[in-house]
């Protein structure tokens, strides 16, 4: 699909800039744009009459013409669990060949982010501080990380994060080390009684090999997990100790943005910081995107049509920051700039509708009933039913046309009618005025 382009009438919008660009961004759709239309405030009594007469909703309301995130390409977002274990975290990071990923709590809310660079660090810390990670892990993620199953699961699981390999020569000293440990081992169930014996909280019997029946029965007693694999002893020893969550390594002071703020704005608050992608939340704090400094590189500016004015101090804010693709108007050349070549249509008529309602015959075109009739008010609006100075014979010719299509008979009880719903704003509701 192709970019957005806004078709925009001017500040404290009148009838004749809101119907005008509904019509016109309807014709540019036909043609094929992604045109979208919008105002620039809340729309007077007529202009809600009209729109409810012909079954418009009210325009998209635009304050800033400047570029926001949702306007540029950014990346899909790649999320991971808090309670994921570092294993998990590595997998994700070679499998999407991302540097980062946004770490989400079961609400699917954004708690963190974990890089490559958190996960580096752990293998720097040292072995109390890699034992006290380790102790956070539980008995359902080791098994995982292990690629292996729980045979003994205790109601209450905890160990003190130390890990053990143990061979079957093992001396009988050392194994008072073993309380409250994890230790790796492959077969022999007199060493993986003595291991349980002593105190181990948990036993990962490698290489396939089966659990003693009176192991079982023992760590039952003892409240000793056991977990059997078909991995060696040196790929568990390898991987064992990237079981624990990873919300004990991740960043959780954050640096991320709104969908909707400004490209300048957020590529200014970058330059503070060395992060290589941001999360982007929507309003309801979704995680939708992930943005970085190479998003901002070259990103396109929001392109629109300008109807019912051509002055800087009537447009929308920041124009100038825009690309201004056409203009439509029937008022004075205004001061507006453009830095290309654009299709500017300017006439002597008393309003723009009657130029979009040109500009359709030209390509070919027919407003369809509801097009026409808000049009055909605009007309009726802008010149006063014709009784403006401004009026001129081509308003009065495509007001007529346009009354044939929208299937209004009495142009002029219809005048009546829509003149007659302006109505002071003291008589409306905060909510109506403000819509």
């Amino acid at each position: 699909m192709k970019d957005k382009l806004y078709v925009i009438g001017h500040k404290n919008p009148d009838s004749d800039s809101i119907c005008s660009a509904l019509a016109y961004a309807e014709m540019k759709r036909r043609l094929g744009e992604n045109a979208i239309a919008c105002r620039l405030g809340p729309l007077n009594e007529e202009t809600k009459f009209i729109l409810k007469k012909f079954g418009f909703e009210n325009p998209l309301l635009m304050k800033d013409a400047r570029s926001q995130l949702t306007d540029i390409d950014m990346d899909v977002p790649n999320f991971i669990n808090e309670n994921d274990s570092v294993n998990d975290a590595w997998k994700e990071i070679t499998k999407s060949n991302h540097k980062s990923l946004c770490v989400i709590n079961d609400e699917k809310k954004l708690v963190g982010v974990l890089t490559t660079s958190n996960l580096s660090s752990i293998r720097m810390q040292s072995k109390k501080e890699k034992e006290k990670l380790m102790a956070t892990a539980s008995l359902e993620s080791i098994a995982k990380t292990v690629k292996g199953t729980i045979v003994n699961n205790p109601v209450s699981y905890s160990d003190n994060g130390k890990v053990y390999v143990v061979t079957l020569n093992e001396s009988s000293d050392y194994e008072q080390d073993f309380k409250g440990s994890i230790c790796i081992l492959s077969d022999g169930y007199v060493k993986q009684r003595q291991i349980v014996s002593v105190g181990a909280k948990c036993l990962v019997i490698t290489c396939d090999q089966k659990v003693g029946p009176e192991v079982l029965q023992l760590a039952k007693v003892k409240d000793c997990g056991i977990i059997t694999t078909k991995l060696d002893t040196m790929a568990v020893a390898t991987v064992i100790q990237e079981s624990f969550p990873i919300k004990n390594v991740m960043t959780k002071d954050v640096i991320y943005f709104r969908e909707d703020e400004y490209v300048e704005d957020v590529l200014s608050k970058m330059m503070q910081s060395r992060v290589r992608s941001y999360p982007v939340l929507d309003a309801e704090d979704n995680i939708v995107a992930a943005v970085s400094r190479f998003h901002m590189q070259n990103y396109k500016r929001k392109r629109f049509v300008l109807v019912d004015h051509s002055s800087q101090n009537q447009a929308i804010d920041n124009i100038m920051d825009a690309s201004i693709e056409e203009i439509i108007d029937h008022h004075h050349i205004g001061d507006i700039q453009t830095e290309k070549p654009i299709y500017y249509r300017n006439m002597i008529c008393g309003c723009t509708a009657t130029i979009v309602s040109i500009i359709y015959q030209e390509n070919g075109m027919l407003p369809d009933e509801r097009h026409s009739g808000i049009l055909l008010s605009a007309i009726l609006s802008d010149t006063l039913h014709f009784k403006s100075a401004t009026t001129k014979e081509i308003d009065i010719l495509t007001a007529n046309w346009l009354a044939k299509i929208a299937g209004i008979e009495d142009i002029s009880a219809y005048a009546t009618e829509m003149l007659s719903a302006s109505v002071s704003l003291t008589d409306a509701s905060p909510t109506e005025i403000l819509n």
